[in-house]
């Protein structure tokens, strides 16, 4: 809620999202929230919305698979926002090992400038919070210079 109130016009929310009936994907609009059904995957209509503003964008950053890709009835919104990334001429940067090896699967993970398997650490760094390893790391230098 904080992020939404301090950059709502900037955050783009899916209007569509997919979820498992009876062994089958069936999209729901997010007007119909909450349901019954896991939800999976993004709707059609989201993932060709945000395909959308990554072509036009100069940075796309991503960190973890917007759905369960490993199922084949699920893999519509990983699989598609991954291809349209790739066409995009912008700087491309994927964060955790599950979207990283979606990539890689699917024979995109060249067309990316970096890739970081650990997805979280990776958002914490590009938001300039520091991260506990190498505060610890810088600690320790600090200490061995000392001694020395």
């Amino acid at each position: 809620k904080n992020l939404l109130n301090k950059y709502g016009e900037k955050i783009v929310l899916p209007t569509d999202l997919a979820v498992e009936k009876n062994g089958e994907r069936f999209e729901v609009s997010t007007k119909n929230l909450p349901i019954e059904n896991r939800i999976l995957d993004l709707g059609k209509e989201t993932v060709e919305e945000y395909c959308g503003y990554i072509k036009d964008a100069e940075l796309v950053v991503a960190s973890g698979p917007p759905g369960v890709f490993e199922a084949k009835k699920f893999d519509f919104g990983t699989k598609n926002l991954l291809e349209g990334m790739a066409k995009s001429k912008a700087y491309k940067v994927l964060g955790g090992g599950h979207l990283g090896g979606a990539a890689e699967i699917l024979g995109l993970k060249e067309k990316f400038h970096h890739i970081s398997t650990g997805g979280g650490a990776m958002l914490t760094y590009l938001s300039g919070q520091p991260l506990p390893a190498f505060e610890a790391l810088k600690k320790s230098a600090k200490r061995f210079k000392k001694n020395r």
